[in-house]
């Protein structure tokens, strides 16, 4: 049967929006790589394999039990899917959010293999852009282009 990605990636979002933890888990290989947007390291959370993921997602639903992803749109093939969404939810004692963000999804034999997660940050207020939202480019000299500072904080 050949790969139908416009179906895959309306499961993909059925079951993800429905916090269907066994639709969800059947999408993905035994030994899926799972990585957050969000987390400590670089990649943000990686947990590996069904049992971790599902433990992962439970407590994430337990935790934002209104969290939701409306996709904006998609590119889907037998090797890989991205899946580009607007997130939102409220955490339990929290503030509402709202955010962009992508799935990549590397596909083996019509399971995800490793989904990779990616969001938009938020800057902090001092962070923003300035004038006409654009930041202004640093001079380029014997630095590279980094300041005295960033130089020193490594």
């Amino acid at each position: 049967m050949a790969f139908d990605g416009e179906a895959f990636v309306t499961r993909f979002n059925t079951v993800w929006n429905g916090h269907d933890l066994d639709g969800i888990l059947h999408m993905m290989t035994d030994d899926v790589v799972f990585e957050a947007s969000f987390g400590k390291d670089p990649w943000g959370v990686r947990v590996v394999g069904q049992a971790a993921v599902r433990e992962f997602l439970e407590d994430m639903f337990r935790r934002i039990p209104d969290v939701r992803w409306d996709e904006i749109r998609h590119f889907a093939c037998p090797e890989l899917a991205v899946v580009e969404w607007l997130t939102t939810g409220t955490p339990r004692g929290g503030t509402r959010y709202e955010v962009q963000g992508c799935d990549v999804l590397a596909l083996r034999d019509g399971k995800i293999s490793a989904k990779r997660s990616y969001r938009k940050g938020q800057l902090q207020q001092a962070q923003q852009p300035t004038s006409g939202g654009r930041r202004r480019s640093p001079r380029r000299g014997r630095s590279g282009g980094r300041s005295a500072a960033v130089r020193s904080a490594r």
